[in-house]
């Protein structure tokens, strides 16, 4: 199943990888399916919704998608059901995920970028690690357990901390937001 293409589900993730802006409906299915052949832990999902629910969808391919598309190794997923009531599965977020996520990144990363060329896309800034919310009316929350830091780096370069917590929606935030993390967090989808 691609993440954030289900009208059912609503997924947080946290990847390390490529955050590409301007993708059309399109070119985000296929790059999904050509990095889900790769096979896991790459991932790629949109930072929104491109459930049949969502704008766009199949039924609009060739229009350009708001938000942004990222492409990379799996740091941690938490699903939900895109329902009021349901609750969250948790996923724990360490800086030790996070160093073999980009390990991993690192070392398929020709792979990542031919799959890129053949939807005519690329990379027009350096990888990251990034905090997503994928599906209809997604959520992504990272709390700290512990002594933890969970840092938002802004396109500028400044950088906001959060001892306690992130939350981050495709709709406030259509940019992935890129993050760096200390200690351990934890992770939860919300659907709102």
């Amino acid at each position: 199943m691609r993440l954030g293409f289900d009208a059912q589900e609503t997924v947080a993730l946290v990847v390390h990888g490529y955050a590409l802006d301007g993708l059309t409906w399109a070119q985000c299915a296929t790059l999904a399916d050509a990095v889900a052949r790769l096979g896991p832990p790459l991932v790629a999902a949109p930072n929104g919704d491109l459930s049949d629910t969502g704008s766009p969808s199949a039924a609009t391919p060739d229009e350009a998608c708001v938000f942004t598309f990222v492409v990379g190794a799996l740091v941690a997923m938490a699903r939900v059901e895109a329902d009021q009531a349901a609750e969250s599965e948790r996923a724990t977020v360490d800086e030790a995920r996070c160093v073999v996520a980009k390990s991993v990144f690192e070392a398929t990363r020709t792979q990542v970028d031919e799959a890129l060329a053949r939807v005519g896309a690329t990379a027009a800034k350096a990888p990251g690690t990034f905090l997503l919310a994928a599906g209809p009316l997604a959520t992504a929350s990272l709390r700290g357990d512990g002594v933890s830091e969970i840092t938002r780096v802004y396109e500028t370069g400044e950088r906001e901390s959060f001892a306690d917590a992130l939350d981050v929606s495709w709709d406030a935030d259509p940019d992935a937001v890129r993050v760096e993390l200390r200690g351990r967090s934890i992770l939860t989808a919300r659907y709102d």
